[in-house]
This record gives C-alpha cells, structure tokens and sequence, in this order.
C-alpha cells in the first residue's frame, strides 16, 4: 500500500513540474518579439516540458519501443531543463517582486518597464535571458566534469595489522547518460590507488538495465584492481525498476552485493551492508552486527538518514551516498535541512561518518556549486600494528 502510495505521490508531483514548466515556458516566450522567435520558443517549452515525462512513461511501460540513442538525448535534455528550471523561476519569481516594488515607489515609470518586457517581447532582454541559462548550462557541464578526489583519514581504537585504503564511489547511475567511456575513467582513478578494496555506495544503476550494454560494462568492472574485491549496496534508484533484475546485474558484472549482511575481510574488518530505506521492510542496524565486537564495523548505507541513532552503536564508520549535495544551487540547501550530513566527514560519538556528493549524476550533467568526487580512505589503528 504504501508503495503505491510513493507512485501517486511521485506522478503527482511530475504532474505540478509540467504545470510550472508550462507556466515558465510561457513567461519565456512573451519576452521574445512577437513572430517566428515567439512560436519557437512555444515549441522548445512543448518539448522540453514533455521530454522527461515522456522517456519515464516509455521505459516504465513500453521499453525498448524508443532507441536508446533518442531516449537518452531526451531524457538528458528533459531531466537538464528540470534541473536548470530552477534559476528560471527565481529570476521570475525576482522580476516581479520588482515589479510589486515599483508599483507601490514609482521608481521607474511604467512605460519604461513595459518598454524593456511589454507584450511585445524585448529581443535584446530575450537573448540575455537565453545566453545567460545557455552560459550557466556549460558551465553546470564543466563542473560535472573535473572528477574530485577526496582523501579522509579515518583511525580506530580496534587493532589492525595494517592500513586499509578503501576506495568509495556512489551515485554512478550508469545508464542513458553515464555509459561505458566515462565509466573507463574512473576505473582507471580507482586503480591509482591501489586500493585493498572498493565500496560501491548505491545508485549504481541509474533506472533502466535496457540502456546499459552489459558486455562493455563488464569488461570496465573486470578491470578494477583490487585485494580483497568490489562490494556494494542498493540504492533508491535500484528499486525503480525490478529489484530482482537489478540484484542479479550488479552480481554479474562481478560486485559482492552486502543486502542487509555482513563479511569480514582480511580475517579484521567486519564489512556490513545495509538495504536501502525505500524497502520499508529492511532489517535494523542491530540487527547486521555480529555478535562479537572485536573488529572494525564498516556500515554502507545509501541514504544518510538518522545518523545520531546509528552512533549509538559500535560502528566505526559508516559510508553514504545519494543526496548529490543537492546538485546545483540551491537544492543544496534544501539537502542541508533534509539531513544532518549531507556531504564531507563528521564523528559522532566514536563513530566516523562520510557522506558522498557522487560521482556520478542524476537527470543532466550539470553541477553548479556542487563537486563529483571518489573518495579515498585510509583506515588504520591507533595502535601498533599487531
């Protein structure tokens, strides 16, 4: 029940998206003149306010109707106006608290206003408008782009024989958008490091297996170098889909999936896994521990949620992705409310947590004010090596 209630919810909300991208469309197109620009800009709002609903209805209910190169180009091009459609409401929303301003100071005279955006368009304010979201586009792509590493320095009071390097990517959302040439770069970052292990953090897959072509994919997994292996855990975006399917991928292209359960590795970690949160149904934290707390508990766990209640347990460092830092301004404020860590390291307690921005991306390539980024992680005792 409670699934179908996230669908409504989820079509809902797609639903008011549309309504506001028309109404943002409209906005657009009365700045430019009145004539063949005007009716462009009609039919680019048509397109770009159906294109992201559109692949979501096809690959949900027809896949494999639409090819995978059109599919990705208007999922891309649909998610990226979504994205971007934010700056377009603020710069909206500012005009006419500007235009309530005047109204009631007389600052500027009313002819001038409707000189600079009557309804007669304004070419000179339409191609500013354009240029600066097309400039602040590229420069999103730019960003997404410059592949961040980031190094944390993590210690225990456990003995260890030796100091881990652990290397952690979240949020690849390997699909329409992130295919097998960008996935070669950051296997080939992972295998600078030289890492005892890898720890993928959930989304792996961004929605839809029939976008992905599983033979180059595999031979980019088949690469990672590593001691001791690959593992991983599921993310929301995992469940988009069918689960089962997902499951079954993930472990072929060789990634010990850890579904609420645990592994020790190297005789003196204890690697837990934890499903992610949309399954309602998944197991408590106390739950995964083992019975004997002698080793260092390392938690993946997709979503950063109630952190101060996993410090309450023995955990010496717990691994998050997801939240992408918001993305772009100023969605990363909104994360900042949402969660008590949304990005970088914080101890609480004796326990260590590390929240990803990804590596990846969701909808577009674009990131403003926010970083892609692989982790690096060096764990080792405060002891001696024993």
């Amino acid at each position: 029940r409670k699934r179908i209630t996230d669908v409504l919810v989820f079509y809902f909300m797609l639903a008011m998206i549309m309504l506001l991208s028309i109404y943002l469309w409209y906005r657009l197109a009365h700045l430019a003149p009145k004539g063949l620009l005007r009716k462009l800009t009609k039919i680019a709002g048509v397109f770009f306010t159906l294109a992201w609903p559109f692949t979501i209805v096809s690959t949900r209910f027809f896949p494999n109707v639409i090819p995978n190169p059109v599919e990705a180009i208007l999922s891309e091009w649909g998610a990226g106006w979504i994205i971007m459609m934010v700056y377009v409401l603020l710069l909206t929303i500012c005009w006419d608290l500007f235009r309530i301003c005047n109204h009631f100071t007389g600052w500027i005279h009313p002819r001038t206003l409707k000189s600079w955006i009557g309804k007669e368009g304004n070419l000179g304010v339409f191609i500013l408008v354009a240029g600066c979201m097309i400039g602040l586009t590229l420069y999103g792509n730019h960003q997404y782009h410059q592949k961040k590493r980031v190094e944390y320095s993590v210690i225990t009071e456990k003995d260890l024989t030796e100091t881990y390097t652990i290397v952690a990517l979240s949020d690849l959302h390997l699909g329409h958008l992130v295919k097998t040439d960008e996935l070669a770069e950051w296997v080939d970052l992972i295998n600078q490091e030289n890492p005892d292990f890898v720890l993928l953090l959930g989304d792996i897959i961004d929605h839809s297996l029939h976008s992905i072509d599983f033979k180059t994919i595999k031979a980019e997994f088949d690469r990672i170098e590593s001691r001791f292996g690959v593992y991983g855990v599921l993310g929301n975006h995992e469940y988009i889909e069918s689960r089962t399917a997902n499951i079954a991928f993930l472990q072929a292209l060789g990634i010990q999936l850890l579904i609420d359960e645990g592994t020790i590795i190297n005789d003196e970690l204890y690697l837990i896994g934890r499903d992610d949160r949309t399954h309602y149904e998944r197991h408590r934290l106390e739950e995964l521990l083992p019975d004997h707390i002698d080793k260092p508990i390392i938690v993946m766990d997709h979503q950063p949620f109630g952190v101060e209640e996993v410090a309450k347990h023995p955990i010496t460092l717990q691994l998050s992705g997801h939240t992408h830092r918001g993305q772009i301004w100023p969605y990363s404020w909104l994360t900042e409310k949402i969660y008590h860590l949304t990005h970088g390291m914080e101890t609480i307690n004796n326990s260590t947590f590390i929240v990803s921005s990804g590596i990846g991306i969701w909808g577009a390539k674009i990131r403003i004010g926010t970083e892609s980024e692989y982790l690096v992680i060096r764990l080792k005792s405060d002891k001696p090596p024993i």
